[in-house]
């Protein structure tokens, strides 16, 4: 009797002894890791900025890309979020604050323990200097964990350094894998889209384009808006020497969508035109190629350039599709042929319903949209207040919409476009094409339909 005495209080010394150890064990981590990679700063930055691309890189998720990501808002710029499950893993992160080109500050929920991580991209000479520092504190269970399973610091410290390495492999070789065809003259289809409008310096344009992508798909989701292909990018103006671009993103739609005046996500109708295609196979970073390429063959052919309408910039397949850059796919539609006759529409304002969405890119908070049934008119949101559905009609017009610059009337003498637009819908910046001039010819080459 006297021996089991004696083992429980050795065991009960040894046990207060080991949770005074545990509690004496330092609780707070603070791991910063640094790494130079050979690609632009706003390249960097805007990977880094959305969350699709950290399944390619499996920071925080043990370098496992097998992680199971989910993203139940937008995925990139303040306020983004994503999750993910890895095995016995499961963990959070937001964005809280993010400043283009500069900084990105974080927090994770990794199996209850907070972290908070901050990044700061420097620009070096054909290169970017990236850091990245985490931050926590560890509570009672954790470090009891910890001094069983191994010191958390240490883990995370190896985490974020094969992180930066595997961001460095992945964007290197990604980034210098891609193709460009000119192609031949087509007819680009029409349809109806629902569109967010900006204004912007032309450093911002890449940064915008992505927030308003995002902001688009998921206010579709939120009304159940059936989307009809690609989104694409329609570009109004787009001026180097007053370093000012005019333009819209937009997602094609099955059925027209009014919405009440003033809403900064409005309804559109692209009509059918003609227009030289380029495409892309690869990162955005090598837009400014392509639109040169195209223009060039403008040139060439003598193809006369019909300035009454926008380029296209259509995202065909992207970081929604394929991880990698190297399979993202752009098509570049370049308006050509005789100018062409716009025409104004009225849109017709409807009620507004309430969207669960908060911060918006550009002008006021976003109004409910309303789908009108095809070949049937509609009063039940408001008495009175018929509207009837339209799908989209033959002819080469672009509608005027709020924020977008006037169209020239019939008869305008066509001119070159005084520059190009490169753009994309998410994660890299990159430069845009110059100006360049071609001769008008008299014919075109034989169309195809797009």
């Amino acid at each position: 009797m006297k021996i089991l005495k004696y083992v429980f209080l050795l065991l009960l010394i040894i046990g207060i002894a080991l949770v005074v150890f545990i509690a004496t064990q330092e609780g707070r981590y603070d791991i910063i890791k640094e790494r130079v990679i050979k690609v632009p700063e706003a390249t960097l930055y805007n990977y880094v900025n959305d969350y699709h691309n950290w399944e390619n890189i499996g920071i925080l998720t043990h370098n496992d890309t097998t992680a199971i990501f989910t993203y139940p808002g937008v995925s990139s710029g303040k306020g983004a979020i994503a999750s993910w499950r890895l095995k016995d893993l499961k963990g959070e992160i937001t964005t809280i604050k993010a400043i283009p080109g500069d900084s990105l500050v974080q927090k994770a929920v990794i199996n209850g323990l907070v972290s908070y991580i901050k990044w700061e991209f420097h620009e070096m000479k054909g290169a970017t200097k990236v850091s990245v520092q985490v931050k926590g504190e560890l509570s009672f269970t954790e470090k009891a964990y910890a001094v069983l399973k191994g010191d958390v610091q240490d883990n995370l410290e190896a985490s974020l350094e094969q992180g930066l390495k595997n961001l460095d492999n992945f964007l290197v070789h990604e980034l210098n894998t891609y193709t460009i065809n000119v192609g031949e003259v087509v007819t680009k289809t029409g349809t109806f889209y629902l569109k967010q409008t900006a204004v912007s310096s032309l450093e911002e344009t890449a940064r915008k384009t992505t927030e308003m992508l995002n902001r688009l798909l998921l206010f579709a989701g939120e009304n159940k808006i059936s989307t009809n292909g690609a989104p694409f990018t329609l570009y109004k103006v787009y001026d180097k020497q007053a370093n000012r671009a005019e333009y819209a993103v937009c997602i094609p739609i099955k059925e027209e969508i009014f919405t009440m005046a003033g809403s900064d996500i409005e309804g559109g109708r692209l009509e059918p035109f003609t227009a030289l295609k380029i495409r892309l196979r690869g990162d955005y970073s090598h837009l400014k190629k392509a639109w040169d390429a195209g223009y060039r063959e403008i040139n060439s052919k003598g193809l006369l350039l019909n300035a009454t309408l926008a380029p296209i910039e259509a995202y065909t397949k992207s970081i929604k599709q394929a991880r990698r850059p190297s399979q993202w796919i752009t098509d570049i539609y370049i308006p050509v042929g005789q100018p062409t006759v716009i025409q104004a529409e009225e849109a017709v304002p409807m009620p507004p319903l309430t969207s669960t969405q908060g911060t918006t890119t550009t002008g006021e908070p976003a109004k409910q949209a309303t789908v009108k049934p095809a070949n049937t008119t509609t009063g039940t949101t408001q008495p009175g207040n018929k509207v009837t559905t339209r799908q989209p009609n033959a002819g080469t017009g672009q509608p005027r919409s709020r924020g977008e610059s006037q169209e020239k009337p019939a008869g305008t003498t066509t001119t070159r476009a005084t520059s190009t637009p490169a753009n994309k819908p998410a994660g890299i910046t990159t430069a845009k094409p110059p100006a360049t001039t071609a001769e008008p010819a008299k014919t075109l080459p034989t169309q195809v339909t797009e």
